[in-house]
């Protein structure tokens, strides 16, 4: 008896809580878990393998999530990637561009620039 109430004891000091029928493994480090374990009933030993389990498994949960929610976020960027260039596209059909490749948005400062040019090498270019 008095072997049990020191095995009680201890798992509290490590975060283990107890209840009447045995120990509750509440949020022990995993060593010390292994360490109660070889002085618990074969019970005690379900209940730490059954805890190890359940961590390993909401572990693995987590990471999952966090891969889904990763791959939401990269196929949502991709969409939003996607109707841009759409966008993007649609504005460019919408252009009219004449047979130098020039916008008409720009077709005025070249024009502007070409003269500039003429003027400044006339001399040049009468020759």
């Amino acid at each position: 008896m008095a072997n049990i109430k020191r095995i009680k004891a201890r798992a509290r000091q490590m975060g283990v809580a107890t209840y009447a029928g045995g120990i509750l493994l509440i949020e022990p480090m995993l060593n010390g878990v292994e360490k109660i374990a070889d002085h618990m009933s074969y019970k005690g030993r379900d209940i730490a393998d059954r805890y190890r389990d359940t961590k390993d498994a909401i572990e693995e949960d987590l990471a999952q999530r966090q891969i889904r929610k990763s791959v939401a976020r990269a196929k949502e960027a991709e969409k939003i990637l996607v109707a841009t260039e759409e966008e993007m596209t649609a504005k460019k059909a919408h252009m009219p561009v004449d047979p130098s490749g020039v916008s008409p948005a720009h077709r005025h400062d070249l024009e502007e620039y070409q003269n500039n040019l003429r003027e400044e090498f006339a001399d040049f270019l009468d020759k």
